[in-house]
């Protein structure tokens, strides 16, 4: 039977219950025996979000190897927010960094237009501001060292008539 999110026995509850209680061994239990990762409660969060809230959480890591959306958002409710905003907002570089390095988006902005480093800043985590601070230069580097050698293919294949 699959139960809709707004049920208190939604398809994932004890998914997001291991992961907000940093249970790995829990987690991976219920993740082997097929459970949904991006399960959704009645805010569009997921077990990803629940994982963000958690200092230094292991589920967070599993949760990501296990095909998560490291994207996915909350609902304007809870403010349309992403793990990424959720542990910046809370200071956990580490899940920071994780989320990172999965592919979380530095850029997404939340149902009012912050993005997680405003949201690291705002709350005076200054470790987490600066991992995200040091992701998007490496960002924007990485982008201009494209740009750079596109520009130089191009260079190199011109013909003259």
């Amino acid at each position: 039977m699959d139960l809709s999110p707004d049920e208190e026995n939604f398809q994932g509850r004890l998914l997001h219950q291991a992961a907000l209680w940093d249970n790995l061994e829990l987690l991976q239990e219920l993740i082997a025996t097929g459970a949904e990762v991006d399960a959704r409660d009645q805010h569009n969060r997921s077990a990803l979000h629940a994982a963000a809230l958690a200092e230094r959480s292991s589920c967070l890591s599993a949760l990501c190897a296990g095909g998560a959306d490291v994207n996915a958002k909350s609902d304007d409710v809870t403010g349309g927010k992403t793990p990424l905003h959720i542990a910046a907002e809370c200071g956990h570089a580490e899940n920071v960094t994780v989320l990172i390095s999965a592919g979380a988006d530095i850029t997404a902005l939340t149902g009012a237009g912050d993005t997680a480093l405003t949201l690291a800043e705002r709350s005076r985590h200054r470790h987490a501001a600066n991992v995200l601070r040091n992701a998007r230069e490496l960002q924007s580097y990485l982008m201009a060292m494209m740009i750079a050698r596109e520009i130089s293919n191009l260079q190199n294949n011109v013909v003259e008539l």
